[in-house]
């Protein structure tokens, strides 16, 4: 009975982390600027930064071997410095990229995936198997699909309603929802990628971690 509990709890925290990995995803949508829709006052692109570190930092002083005492205060701050100088990197690499010529605003945008799927690996898929952060990845970058989905398609709508636009509606909102979903699936590839190198980014900085039973391991 005690094994069975013990079982399903790993399971249920293996839930809860995919989950907070799919909401780490979500604010990827404010680094975006609408086309035609105006721009509220509160999409702010700086938001999943902020997001992002938060949740690198949060991870950090949730370990229970620093909670503990286990791992030494001059690791913590190495890790706290090094997470925060990789944030920054993203953040003036993503201003200076999606200002410059199609490569290069092509090659920030491929940096927001790595971003994300490493931020989220690390954060909550770093204590199990490098396969289980990969998928913290995936998972991460599926949060932020759904949501810029939904919000070119409603950009494209609004777009569709000026008159240079208005004859062939249909064609653009379809072709716009196209190349967006194509561009989305192919950067799940990347930010699983990005979920292991998260994976290895918090070995180096804060070692092992616990080790967590296999959810099939049963009595």
């Amino acid at each position: 009975m005690a094994n069975s509990a013990s079982v399903q709890n790993i399971r249920g925290t293996k839930r809860i982390k995919l989950l907070l990995a799919f909401l780490i995803g979500l604010p990827t949508t404010l680094m975006f600027p609408f086309i035609g829709l105006t721009t509220p006052f509160w999409w702010w692109p700086e938001i999943p930064f902020v997001v992002l570190w938060i949740a690198l930092w949060v991870s950090i002083f949730r370990d229970p071997r620093v909670e503990s005492g286990e791992i030494t205060n001059k690791r913590v701050i190495n890790a706290l410095i090094t997470t925060a100088l990789l944030i920054i990197v993203f953040f003036v690499c993503e201003i200076v990229l999606l200002r410059m010529n199609f490569l290069l605003i092509t090659i920030g945008e491929l940096l927001v995936p790595v971003m994300v799927g490493m931020v989220a690996a690390f954060a909550v898929g770093a204590e199990r198997t490098k396969g289980h952060a990969v998928l913290v990845g995936i998972i991460a970058w599926l949060g932020a699909t759904i949501i810029n989905m939904l919000a070119t398609y409603i950009d494209a709508l609004y777009v569709t309603k000026m008159p240079e636009f208005a004859a062939k509606s249909g064609n653009y909102i379809g072709g716009i929802l196209a190349l967006t979903l194509m561009a989305h699936l192919t950067a799940l590839a990347v930010a699983g990628f990005s979920g292991e190198l998260g994976w290895r980014l918090r070995r180096n900085l804060l070692g092992e971690p616990v080790k967590i039973e296999a959810d099939t391991k049963r009595r």
